[in-house]
Formats: structure tokens, C-alpha cells, sequence
């Protein structure tokens, strides 16, 4: 079964990676794609950890390798009604829109409720802004069952470059394949895997990270580190844009955080589009809509990254 064929077979049976037994069951499929394609058993671990949320991460290779590229496989909940604006305003401008909507709206309500029950009535006041906590929150506990870019994109990406290094020895030898747990919840799995390597007394920083997210939709290849200095970054971009690639260089905030702010030497990778104004967003994501993967993009994607580790 070749990544495409194991595409399909992922966007049928693993949809959505939301509880722990469709992880399980999507990890199982994952294992016997590499073991199909020349992985040995003993090069993939699936690393628990009993606290924090009891994430569990697909590590494939040694940890402590030159490159070590990553995604997140688990899906979000639906939430995507926040950013229900970003095709207008950009993915921060939406959040900033949905923010302002709030702000106002609790005015208005207090005056409607004023208007219905009285003035100053507390109970009522208290029940409406319950309500608008839980439209607001609450739906991050309802499981999206579409999620071809966000982040099976990454994670197909993932897999087929640990496949890849089973052809290439050099490549091999250079790389470690990892998925994330619970970076919906918080880049939880990301953050455990960090503080895992520390007690092993294993030095992230001598490690490069390339975390890819959201890679199967998009016109724009934004490439996002955190603040500070960074080795891997200047030499990552100008590779890929070298390669023909339409790169966008940002420092990350908030709005485009992902599993590579846990660690110093690291780049994320997510193509993207830009709104009807100009900044950038992730379309359909967290989303009923996000139902496009194109393994093409994922491919090239993986054959440009696979040649910067090898000349590098």
C-alpha cells in the first residue's frame, strides 16, 4: 500500500481521532502501513504518558537525531464557527472579530434581559452568560468528523517520509518520525514529549524540528517559528522556496501555534490562503467543510524536505 492507498484508507475508517480508542485504532492502521513498507518493529514505540490527558505519541527512529519531523493526529473539536471570518479577515482577524462580537453582545443582552425581567435581575444576567460560555467552550467537546487537512495532511506527510527513509539510509540515519498526541488540547503530546527527553537527558536543541500542519490545503506555504534565535530557520525557507515553493515567513503568535513552539530549533510548515484583505488562514479547518487533503501537495512537500535533509 503505497501513501495515497493509505490515504483513502485513513480519510474512510479514521475520520476523526477525537476519543482514545479511534487513536488506538488509527495507530494500529499506522503500524501495519510502516511494517508493510520495511519499518521493523523494534524502530516504532508508542511512548504513554499517564498524566496529562494520558497522551500517547508514534515515535519512529531515535529521538536524539539530527531531524525529527512531526505532527500532531489528533482532530479538534467544532469550533470552526470562529473563525467562520477568516476568508474576509484572516485567521487572527477573526479571532479578533469573534472577541469584538462578544464584547458588545454582553451589553445588549444585559439590556434585554433588563427589558424581560427587570433591572439588576442576577439570575437571569448569570444564565445568559453561562450560555454564552458554553456556545463558547462547549464546542470544543463536540468531535468534527472531517478532518483531511487538519492534521491527517501532517501526519500522512509524517508517515510517508518515514517510509521514504527506508529506501535512503543516509536519509535514514539522520531522522527521527514523530506524531503528537493532544495538540488540539493544548500542544499537550508535544510538551510530554519535551519534558520526556529532558529526563532522558536528551538535548533538543541540537535536534532540529519540523513540525507540519495543516499541509494539504492552500496556496501559501507559511513557515512559522517562535521568537528567539533559531538555527533551522533561514536554511529550511530558503530551501523550499528555492524548490519553487510560494513560502511565507512569519514568527508565530498565538493564532498560528502548533507542536514546534515546545521546542528551540524548529520550524512549522501549513499552507495557507490569504483572506479577502490580505492576512493569512487555514481554510475549512475545525470545520463539518474540511474534507480536502490534495496528497499531491503532500507529496512535494515531502520529496523538497527529504532533499534539504540529505545535501544539508
Amino acid at each position: 500500500m503505497n501513501i495515497k492507498e493509505f490515504a483513502d484508507h485513513v480519510f474512510e475508517k479514521h475520520p476523526a481521532r477525537f476519543t482514545r480508542k479511534e487513536k488506538e485504532r488509527f495507530f494500529d492502521s499506522a503500524k501495519q502501513f510502516l511494517f508493510d513498507n520495511g519499518v521493523s518493529e523494534d524502530e516504532v514505540k508508542v511512548v504513554k504518558f499517564k498524566g496529562a490527558m494520558k497522551s500517547q505519541n508514534l515515535v519512529i527512529g531515535d529521538p536524539s537525531a539530527e531531524y525529527v519531523f512531526t505532527a500532531h493526529y489528533d482532530t479538534p473539536g467544532k469550533t470552526g464557527w470562529m473563525l467562520c471570518t477568516s476568508p474576509i479577515f484572516g485567521q487572527t482577524g477573526a479571532n479578533i472579530f469573534v472577541l469584538l462580537a462578544i464584547f458588545l453582545l454582553v451589553p445588549i443582552l444585559h439590556i434585554a434581559v433588563d427589558q424581560l425581567f427587570g433591572t439588576d435581575n442576577f439570575i437571569s444576567s448569570l444564565a445568559y452568560e453561562l450560555c454564552l460560555l458554553v456556545i463558547m467552550f462547549g464546542t470544543m467537546f463536540i468531535k468534527n468528523k472531517n478532518n483531511r487537512n487538519d492534521n491527517t495532511s501532517g501526519s500522512l506527510a509524517v508517515l510517508n517520509l518515514a517510509v521514504m527513509a527506508q529506501q535512503d539510509p543516509e536519509f535514514k540515519s539522520k531522522c527521527c518520525f514523530i506524531l503528537f498526541d493532544n495538540e488540539e488540547w493544548g500542544l499537550i503530546g508535544s510538551g510530554s514529549h519535551a519534558k520526556w527527553l529532558k529526563k532522558n537527558k536528551i538535548d533538543a536543541s541540537k535536534s532540529t524540528y519540523i513540525n507540519l500542519d495543516c499541509i494539504g490545503y492552500g496556496d501559501v506555504l507559511l513557515a512559522a517559528k517562535t521568537p528567539g534565535k533559531n538555527t533551522a530557520f533561514a536554511p529550511i525557507t530558503e530551501h523550499l522556496s528555492a524548490a519553487g515553493l510560494n513560502v511565507k515567513k512569519k514568527t508565530s503568535s498565538m493564532i498560528f501555534m502548533s507542536d514546534h513552539a515546545n521546542f528551540k530549533n524548529s520550524v512549522m510548515l501549513g499552507y495557507v490562503k490569504r483572506s479577502l484583505i490580505g492576512p493569512l488562514y487555514i481554510p475549512k479547518i475545525h470545520t463539518g467543510r474540511d474534507k480536502i487533503c490534495e496528497m499531491d501537495k503532500v507529496t512535494e512537500l515531502c520529496d523538497s524536505l527529504k532533499d534539504y535533509t540529505t545535501r544539508a
